[in-house]
């Protein structure tokens, strides 16, 4: 699950850019500009998330966010990847994220403590690990993509079968139907927002990518609905949402509860 347990790497950058509306380069380029670090969780990407979403709703600076979503890697590194050893002495910054993000080699800077002589940024540091396998590979039997290719496809098949699966959802095509036939029975009576009047009550969650917002009646009817990305702005979009359905509002709607 690198996509969303990937603390400490680029597939987790990668993921946080996602909630500014951005790519990595964009992070980068924001951390500049940067004025105070908030804490956010980097272990996980889910953890990351309930830090930053709270502060994309309050109205934070996406600069601020995007410098401490590099906080959060260099704490991860250091407290979990380093697994608790002393970083010290000469440091090279390799790897792709490193070369490509100067804000995030200049937090690692920052809060190591690194003198500038100490820092080591080699020519092309995103191909150390690719030249180092290389290097490795002139100690070892050469392969062609074509024996490779051959493995796989006439090989004795062990590389294509999976050793362990699961169960399947659904063993026969009775077995999906009789799914979907309980499953339909849950559904939700909706009526007419245009024809109703009296008591409304609304209900809003704006989660980490979507935003939910329903409107209903006394007796649990949907009178209006709305589910979307919230594309970073979670706040702006519930803004948006409400209102045009303020403005689709019948004048006979005695109240408006809030959940």
């Amino acid at each position: 699950m690198n996509g969303s347990c990937a603390g400490g790497t680029g597939a987790f950058i990668d993921q946080m850019a996602s909630l500014l509306e951005t790519d990595a380069n964009g992070v980068n380029e924001l951390a500049k500009g940067y004025q105070q670090i908030y804490p956010i969780a980097s272990r996980c990407g889910v953890f990351a998330k309930t830090d930053i979403q709270p502060l994309l709703n309050d109205g934070a600076d996406k600069e601020d966010i995007a410098a401490s979503i590099f906080q959060a890697v260099v704490n991860q590194t250091i407290a979990g990847l380093a697994s608790g050893r002393k970083i010290r002495g000469k440091i090279a910054f390799l790897g792709g994220p490193l070369y490509f993000m100067s804000e995030l080699r200049q937090r690692f800077i920052e809060t190591l403590e690194i003198a500038e002589e100490d820092v080591i940024f080699p020519q092309n540091p995103q191909l150390y690990v690719a030249m180092g396998a290389a290097f490795y590979s002139e100690t070892n039997k050469m392969t062609s993509i074509d024996q490779l290719l051959d493995c796989l496809i006439n090989g004795n098949g062990q590389q294509l079968i999976p050793t362990e699966t699961l169960h399947p959802l659904f063993a026969t095509e009775k077995e999906l139907s009789e799914f979907q036939q309980r499953h339909q029975k849950a559904t939700v009576k909706e009526s007419s927002l245009t024809e109703f009047s009296g008591n409304a009550f609304l209900g809003i969650d704006a989660g980490s990518t979507t935003t939910k917002i329903v409107l209903i009646d006394g007796k649990g009817s949907i009178l209006y609905s709305f589910y979307g990305n919230n594309e970073g702005e979670p706040l702006q979009k519930t803004i948006d949402v409400l209102t045009k359905l303020y403005q689709n509002m019948p004048a006979d709607v005695l109240s408006l509860k809030h959940v």
